[in-house]
Formats: structure tokens, C-alpha cells, sequence
């Protein structure tokens, strides 16, 4: 008896070097497109959807608990605060000269993390020649 196989994806194709690199990202790109294509009307209507609740939470006094789902609540706005890392830095070293010790300071308030690194896809702007009648 003959078991159910079902075909094997693209990702796995190209694992087992049956696609080549090119392959397998054309169509893994356009799968993308179709899956982007379907979740922009789910976005909107989910944007839409949140601004009703937002609405008659803001009416129910801006927090409610509903049993078996949580609580909502709208958050007060707030202000973050920023700073160019490259005038701090140039501030820092400019006080190196002039007061050191307030330079060490400053540097001494810096942090940094790491930041995973991400696909960035940056997609191809339609050639208006391409396909033009000559």
C-alpha cells in the first residue's frame, strides 16, 4: 500500500540542491507576494476593527475587563526622548579637552545592545521601457 507524500516545498528542494539559489528565491518571492497580497485587506480590517474597540473603550472609562478575552485599555500619550549618538559622541570628545571628567560621565551614561540583523527586500521599480513598442 502506497503512503500520501506530499510534494516537498520550495525551501526543501532547494535544501536537497534540486533548485538552484535563483529558483528558489523566484519562487519563494512570489509566494511572498501572493501571501502580502492576501494579509493587506486583513491589515486594514484589523486597523479598522481596533479603532472600533479603542472607540467604546474610551467610552466604557478607557479600561474594561472582559472574562474569557482580558482587559483593554487605552494608554495615555507619551514622549520619548532621543539623541543624536554622533553630536553626543563628537560632544563627548570635544569635553574630553575641556572637562574630562563631565566626559566621562556622558560616556559613561551610553549603552548599546546588539541588534539582530534582518532580510531587507528591496524591491525593482518597473523599467517604463521594458515592453515599450519600439
Amino acid at each position: 500500500m502506497k503512503t500520501y507524500q506530499p510534494e516537498p516545498s520550495t525551501f526543501e528542494l532547494w535544501t536537497e540542491g534540486q533548485l538552484n539559489d535563483r529558483e528558489a528565491l523566484e519562487v519563494l518571492c512570489r509566494n511572498l507576494d501572493r501571501l502580502e497580497d492576501q494579509l493587506e485587506p486583513l491589515t486594514e480590517q484589523r486597523a479598522v476593527l481596533r479603532g472600533h474597540i479603542s472607540e467604546v473603550v474610551a467610552n466604557a472609562g478607557g479600561r474594561i475587563k472582559l472574562p474569557d478575552y482580558g482587559q483593554l485599555m487605552i494608554t495615555n500619550p507619551s514622549v520619548r526622548a532621543a539623541y543624536d549618538r554622533g553630536k553626543l559622541d563628537a560632544l563627548v570628545i570635544q569635553l574630553t579637552q575641556t572637562d574630562p571628567h563631565l566626559a566621562q560621565q556622558i560616556a559613561a551614561c551610553r549603552s548599546e545592545s546588539l541588534a539582530a540583523g534582518s532580510l531587507r527586500i528591496t524591491r525593482a521599480t518597473p523599467n517604463p521601457k521594458k515592453g515599450a513598442a519600439a
